[in-house]
């Protein structure tokens, strides 16, 4: 994980109000409280897992809460929202049946409201699903570890219907078919 800040190296008498203010800049809508009189340490690390950014964060002795208000009044009720969504696409990706209608159901919002919250990010459901699926297509054509695996196979294990579809799809995106971006990629391997 890369660490994002650190109370290391900052005056003690600081790290508490520097703490908060980074959280405060990155948008993160806590009340937060020290418990003791103590030196106070803490950390803000992220890694990227495909399209999901998890974080951990350490810190001494202190109360956060995060109220519905004080989310609300940060705009970000949708982040989590919009996060569960990916998640279950990334989890439910083979299945053919996935769509926008059925994802909404799967993470407690009206099919509206999840439309709402991908467009302010400048994306539709549907064409995530898609991305997301042929992205995963293209990652599993080129691994070593499915080489074996004959394309139909792929493409079904990703929620494509047909491979012509699987195909149709994919050559719109990358320019080549699976086929020949399988073989262009291990041609490449010396």
């Amino acid at each position: 994980m890369k660490a994002l800040f650190s109370t290391d190296g900052l005056n003690p008498s600081q790290s508490f109000r520097r703490w908060r203010e980074t959280l405060v800049g990155r948008g993160v809508p806590l009340e937060q409280a020290r418990l003791d009189d103590g030196p106070f340490a803490a950390k803000l690390e992220a890694a990227g897992v495909g399209p999901l950014l998890l974080t951990r964060v350490s810190h001494g002795a202190m109360r956060s809460e995060a109220t519905r208000g004080l989310i609300q009044r940060n705009g970000k009720d949708g982040t989590v929202v919009v996060q569960r969504a990916k998640a279950h696409v990334e989890s439910h990706l083979g299945d053919p049946t996935l769509d926008a209608p059925q994802l909404p159901a799967a993470v407690g919002v009206s099919l509206r409201r999840l439309q709402e919250l991908f467009h302010a990010r400048g994306q539709h459901i549907s064409d995530w699903i898609w991305q997301r699926r042929l992205a995963v297509a293209a990652e599993r054509l080129v691994d070593p570890g499915s080489a074996h695996l004959p394309i139909g196979t792929l493409a079904f294990g990703c929620g494509f219907a047909s491979q012509a579809r699987f195909s149709r799809r994919f050559k719109e995106r990358y320019g080549s078919t699976p086929r020949e971006y399988r073989h262009a990629a291990f041609e490449s391997i010396p």
